[in-house]
């Protein structure tokens, strides 16, 4: 029997949480408020150096755990952002469904974003 463990986790703690997790296959969504790739997932040309880090840190996460963000995985050179800065006047994809590679039957699925 496979059992599905939901858990709310705020960013802060989730490398601690999904290092909990290792006899667990992952399937990760939301908003992380972070990008994966600076020049893909994120408008605008001038990045922070903080900007960079964490989204170095987030993709250091991902490839960590071997998770693959499946909607990049359909849409390999798509831009498509899930976030308006006013305060910055830039897009961002922020919002992600990452899913470990033990899954390839539900990467199959189609994803839409409205």
């Amino acid at each position: 029997m496979h059992w599905l463990h939901m858990m709310k986790v705020f960013s802060p703690r989730l490398t601690n949480e999904l290092l909990s997790l290792n006899e667990y296959s992952l399937i990760i969504g939301g908003d992380m408020n972070a990008v994966l790739d600076l020049n893909q997932d994120r408008s605008g040309v001038n990045h922070t150096k903080a900007q960079k880090r964490i989204s170095d840190m987030f993709k250091a996460v991902v490839e960590f755990h071997h998770l693959t963000d499946i909607w990049r995985m359909h849409n390999p050179t798509s831009k498509d952002y899930t976030f308006f800065s006013t305060h910055h006047l830039t897009h961002s994809c922020i919002d992600y469904m990452l899913l470990a590679f033990e899954h390839p039957n539900l990467a199959q699925y189609t994803l839409n974003v409205w």
